[in-house]
C-alpha cells in the first residue's frame, strides 16, 4: 500500500483588496502581492500524471479543467481622435473601490483622462493615499469597469509626483526587488518556450503524457521535490517528499479546532470556496474521525490577505474570537467593505501582513513547482505511519486512510 492520497481540485478567487500605508508603500505592496496572484484555473487534465508515488493508480478527473492562460489579452486600442468611449467609471464606484484599498484615503478630484481631443476611457482620480499626510498625494487610473485601477502616475508632466526609492521601507523595497526577478525569469521563460514551440504562450491544450512506468521516478514529484532541496543535495523522494511539508506545515502559527487525536493540517485562503466547504465540514469531520484541525492563513490576493492577517492577529490576543471570527468569513456573512470589516483593517499594522507571508511563501513555491496544487492544502500521518498530501477539497474515501480513533 502506498503512503500518498493526492488529488488535486483548484480554486482561487479575483476579488482584491489591502491596507494602505504610504503611497509609495502601497505602490509596492500592491506590487509584491503579484508575487501570490494566481490563474484562476490549474492545468490539470485527465490522465495527466500525479504528485505522489508512480505505484498508486492514477487519480483521473471526471472534467478536464481549463489550461492555464499565461498571458493576457490585448488591450483595446484607444477610441480614435474626436471619438468619445462609450464608458467610464462614474465617481461613485471608483471612490467605493479605492476606500477599500485605501480606507484613511481623501479624494482630490475625479475625471475623465483625456489627450486632447481623444478620450482614454480612464477615470482619472487625484488623492491623498493617507488624508494626514500631503506626502501620499498621486494619480490612479480606474478602468471603465470600476473594480480594477492602475496605481501610479502616468509618464507625463506629472511624473514627478512618484516617490524614490529611499521613501520605501526595507521591507517593500526587497519585495519589489524579488518581484522583478521573478517578472525577469517568467518572461525569460516564456521567450524560450515561445520560441522553441513556435506558438503564443496561450496555447491548446496538448495530449498529456502517460504516466511513467513505476521504475521511473515521477516528474511533477521530481519538480515538488525540487523546491525543498537544499544546496548540494540530491532531491527526495516524494515519500521524503510529503514528510517535510508536513513537517514544514507543523511549523506555523494554526488555529485549532476539534479534539481528537489525528491531527490535519490545513493551508487555505479564507476565500476558496472548497477551503469553505471544508471549514464547514470540518466540526462533522473531527467527530467522526477523531481529528484536531490545524488550519494555517494564506492568501492568494489582497483581500485574503487583509482577512487572513486579521485571523493570524486575533490567534494571539484571543484564540476564542479568532475562531469566531474565521467562522463567520468562511459562512460568508463577514464582509471586508462593511462597516465592521473597514474599522478592523485599520487596526492591521505592517506586522500582521507580514506575518501571514510564511505560510503563503510555502504554497508559492509548490505552486511554482506544480501549477496544479490548490487550496486547501491538506497533511496529515496516515494509518500506515506515511503523510498523505490532499490538494482541493477531499473526497469521503480520503479520510479513510487516517488512523482509527479510539
Amino acid at each position: 500500500m502506498t503512503t500518498s492520497n493526492e488529488k488535486n481540485h483548484a480554486d482561487t478567487q479575483k476579488k482584491t483588496t489591502s491596507k494602505p500605508l504610504l503611497l509609495g508603500v502601497a505602490i509596492g505592496a500592491a506590487v509584491m502581492t503579484g508575487l501570490w496572484s494566481f490563474q484562476s484555473t490549474y492545468n490539470a487534465q485527465p490522465g495527466s500524471p500525479a504528485i505522489y508515488g508512480t505505484s498508486q493508480p492514477e487519480y483521473v478527473m471526471k472534467t478536464p479543467i481549463e489550461a492555464v492562460k499565461e498571458t493576457p489579452q490585448p488591450l483595446t486600442p484607444l477610441a480614435p481622435t474626436g471619438a468619445a468611449c462609450e464608458e467610464v467609471a462614474q465617481q461613485e464606484e471608483a471612490y467605493e473601490l479605492l476606500k477599500k484599498l485605501f480606507p484613511a484615503a481623501s479624494f482630490l478630484s475625479a475625471e475623465p483622462l483625456a489627450f486632447g481631443n481623444t478620450k482614454s476611457c480612464l477615470l482619472e482620480v487625484e488623492m491623498l493615499a493617507d488624508q494626514d499626510n500631503p506626502k501620499t498625494k498621486g494619480f490612479v487610473y480606474v478602468l471603465p469597469d470600476g473594480e480594477h485601477f492602475l496605481n501610479g502616475p502616468l509618464m507625463n508632466k506629472r511624473s514627478d509626483i512618484s516617490l524614490g526609492n529611499g521613501d520605501l521601507s526595507a521591507d517593500v523595497q526587497q519585495a519589489l526587488n524579488e518581484q522583478r526577478a521573478v517578472i525577469d525569469d517568467y518572461m525569460s521563460k516564456a521567450q524560450t518556450r515561445d520560441k522553441s514551440q513556435g506558438q503564443g504562450l496561450t496555447r491548446p491544450q496538448q495530449p498529456q503524457p502517460q504516466p511513467q512506468p513505476q521504475t521511473e521516478q515521477n516528474p511533477l514529484s521530481t519538480q515538488l521535490a525540487d523546491s525543498f532541496k537544499g544546496e548540494g543535495q540530491t532531491p527526495p523522494t516524494p515519500e521524503q517528499l510529503r514528510i517535510r511539508l508536513l513537517s514544514k506545515l507543523k511549523e506555523f502559527d494554526a488555529l485549532e479546532t476539534g479534539t481528537g487525536p489525528n491531527d490535519v493540517y490545513v493551508l487555505f485562503d479564507p476565500n476558496c470556496n472548497h477551503c469553505r466547504n471544508l471549514h464547514a465540514q470540518s466540526e462533522k469531520l473531527a467527530k467522526e474521525r477523531g481529528i484536531t484541525f490545524h488550519f494555517i492563513p494564506m492568501f492568494l490576493n489582497e483581500t485574503s490577505w487583509a482577512m487572513s492577517a486579521l485571523v493570524m492577529k486575533e490567534m494571539k490576543s484571543s484564540p476564542e474570537n479568532a475562531d469566531s471570527l474565521l467562522k463567520s468569513m468562511m459562512a460568508g456573512k463577514w464582509k471586508l467593505n462593511s462597516t465592521e470589516g473597514q474599522r478592523a483593517i485599520g487596526t492591521l499594522q505592517e506586522g500582521d501582513y507580514a506575518a501571514v507571508k510564511p505560510a503563503t511563501g510555502l504554497f508559492v513555491e509548490l505552486h511554482r513547482a506544480n501549477t496544479r496544487i490548490g487550496t486547501p492544502l491538506i497533511a496529515f500521518k496516515n494509518s500506515s505511519g506515511g503523510v498523505d498530501v490532499i490538494s482541493g477539497m477531499p473526497h469521503d474515501d480520503d479520510w479513510k486512510s487516517l488512523p482509527v480513533a479510539n
